[in-house]
């Protein structure tokens, strides 16, 4: 699984509204357009690989007796991230608005896929409230 963070939705201080969990902290360094973060997983006895341009975040056992590495790299993008998924994230918004979310609350979106290289690929969105609420009838 390939995640890709765009310094651009990265915002400070986020609150999550999720219950209490363990999670793999990943610093995101300055000056860098995005991170790609990949999770590799590898059976029991798995010969070492190597990857270039990429740090360690974390390595974590498998209950098969695998193990799960977490590797993070700077990267550059094509193109601004909504500027590139502007038809994805609209449709989210719009789905979103359609399963109960107000516009009136911080949220993120995933988008998610395949990419050419073969990843499965996890693309998260920070979502503010509307700064132009939807008109009500009684704004008419």
């Amino acid at each position: 699984m390939r995640i890709t963070v765009a310094a651009a939705e990265l915002h400070s201080h986020w609150h999550e509204a999720a219950k209490q969990r363990n999670v793999v902290d990943v610093p995101m360094t300055d000056g860098i357009e995005a991170l790609s973060i990949d999770v590799l997983l590898g059976s029991a006895g798995a010969a070492r690989i190597r990857v270039d341009s990429a740090y360690a975040v974390a390595t974590m056992e498998r209950g098969d007796g695998g193990t799960a590495a977490v590797i993070a790299r700077p990267m550059s993008l094509d193109a601004p991230v909504r500027e590139a998924l502007g038809p994805q994230i609209s449709q989210a918004v719009a789905d979103s608005r359609q399963f109960g979310w107000n516009g009136t609350s911080p949220t993120r979106l995933v988008i998610f896929g395949g990419d050419a290289d073969g990843f499965l690929r996890h693309i998260e969105i920070a979502v503010d409230p509307d700064a132009d609420p939807q008109p009500t009838d009684t704004d008419a």
